[in-house]
C-alpha cells in the first residue's frame, strides 16, 4: 500500500496499521488429499496424518495445532517431502496424489467442490485463519475501489 496500491488482499493475521481493512472471509486450516493418495496412504487419525507425506507451501505459516471440537488436540508436525511456491502448483500437487495438503479450507473449496481433492480427518480442523481486504485510509477511495472492495465481500460471501 505505501507503493501506491488501492487494494491488498491478505490471509492471515493483520499487523496494527493505519490502514483500512474489511475481513472478506474467516475459518480454519484443513487437511486435504486427493482420492487416489488416501486410497493407497488411509489416514485414519492425527498421527498418521503427521506421518503421511505432506506437500507445504513455501512460507507458509506453520500451524500449531489440530482440534476435534471434542477437546482432543494433536500436535501440527507434518513430514514435508516437496514444497511449492505458488497456490496453483500446491494445488496442482495434491491434486496429482503427492501427498497431504494443509491449507485454509477457502482455498480448496473449487477443488473439494470438483472432487479433486477430498478433506483429511474432517472432524479435525487446525488454527482460525482470516482473509482481509487492505485500503489505505490516507487516500480516498474513487468509486472504482469501492465496487471492487463491495464485489469482493461478495464473492468471498458466496463460499461460506
Amino acid at each position: 500500500l505505501e507503493e501506491g496500491v488501492d487494494i491488498a488482499v491478505r490471509g492471515g493475521p493483520l499487523p496494527a496499521s493505519e490502514h483500512g481493512s474489511r475481513e472478506l472471509w474467516s475459518g480454519v486450516h484443513i487437511a486435504v488429499a486427493s482420492p487416489s493418495y488416501l486410497a493407497d496412504n488411509p489416514v485414519s487419525s492425527p498421527a498418521d496424518l503427521m506421518r503421511a507425506p505432506s506437500v507445504a507451501l513455501t512460507g507458509r505459516r506453520r500451524l500449531h495445532r489440530w482440534d476435534n471440537g471434542a477437546g482432543d488436540t494433536a500436535p501440527h508436525d507434518p513430514f514435508v517431502v516437496m514444497e511449492a511456491d505458488t497456490v496453483h502448483a500446491y494445488l496442482s500437487l495434491l491434486a496429482a496424489g503427492a501427498g497431504v495438503g494443509f491449507m485454509a479450507e477457502l482455498l480448496a473449496v473449487p477443488r473439494l467442490q470438483d472432487g479433486t481433492l477430498v478433506r483429511v480427518l474432517p472432524d479435525w480442523v487446525a488454527d482460525d485463519v482470516s482473509f482481509h481486504v487492505v485500503t489505505p485510509s490516507t487516500r480516498r477511495h474513487g468509486a472504482a475501489v469501492t465496487l471492487f472492495v463491495d464485489a469482493l465481500v461478495k464473492r468471498f460471501a458466496s463460499w461460506r
